[in-house]
């Protein structure tokens, strides 16, 4: 599996085997981007979504010429779900390919870059993680996607309900798990375990360099050879995730 490991511009790359991704980049009227420390030779530059921006032609060639001034194999476009960037996604995925840079985009704006790679996140609190995955390679080709593998840290209260869950940081997570029994979750691909607070009951569901070497290792045996992880989401499991 090919790892890529997304840094913000406060973040210090650790020592592993990835490609590093540059995320410092929003668009506005303009594409905008932190400052910060030099950025890494060759890698990936990561743009996320600002709000209200500019023009699709404009936007799409700031983007492109900065690829192309840094150095970078590609474009990562972290759009959020239910957004109106489909114009610029497919013009960004013109330019990557009149110029021979690759492209990612959520699985939500597939269509609008035919040619792109294919972000499918692995955050599955429901159903199976496999059959996920399943889905995503019947409508895409294994080919064709990388996994987005977001780091799952749910503090759910039952009964199980997506509008009665909170995400909790990673102190919080390793308070409440202090002598609870954690159990491994083989259809979900993550560890999880519950306790009671007052008169309600919680289930927690996290992932830790296990299970996300898991799921990667799941994706893979379908074909699927690509994978992201951002900091610092995973710093503290950085090395051992990636075999440091």
């Amino acid at each position: 599996m090919q790892f890529y490991l997304a840094a913000g511009a406060g973040d210090t790359l650790p020592h592993g085997r990835f490609r590093p991704v540059r995320a410092v980049y929003r668009v506005g009227p303009r594409l905008l981007a932190a400052q910060g420390s030099a950025p890494p030779q060759g890698g990936l530059m990561l743009v996320d979504d600002g709000g209200e921006c500019g023009g699709d032609d404009v936007l799409a060639r700031d983007i492109l010429r900065e690829c192309l001034r840094r150095e970078y194999d590609g474009v990562v476009l972290d759009w959020r779900p239910g957004g109106a960037r489909g114009g610029l996604t497919a013009r960004v995925g013109q330019l990557c390919g009149q110029y021979g840079r690759r492209l990612f985009v959520p699985e939500g704006y597939a269509a609008h870059a035919p040619r792109a790679s294919v972000l499918v996140n692995t955050a599955v609190a429901g159903g199976t993680l496999k059959s996920c995955l399943e889905d995503a390679v019947r409508r895409f080709g294994a080919g064709r996607i990388a996994l987005d593998l977001e780091r799952l840290r749910l503090d759910y209260t039952l009964p199980h309900s997506a509008n009665r869950r909170r995400a909790l940081s990673l102190t919080e997570l390793r308070r409440l798990r202090e002598g609870k029994t954690v159990y491994f979750s083989e259809e979900l691909c993550a560890r999880y375990f519950t306790y009671r607070s007052g008169n309600d009951n919680h289930y927690v569901l996290f992932d830790d360099a296990q299970s996300l070497r898991k799921k990667a290792a799941l994706a893979e045996n379908m074909g699927i050879r690509e994978a992201f992880l951002m900091l610092p989401e995973v710093a503290d499991i950085a090395g051992e995730l990636l075999q440091t």
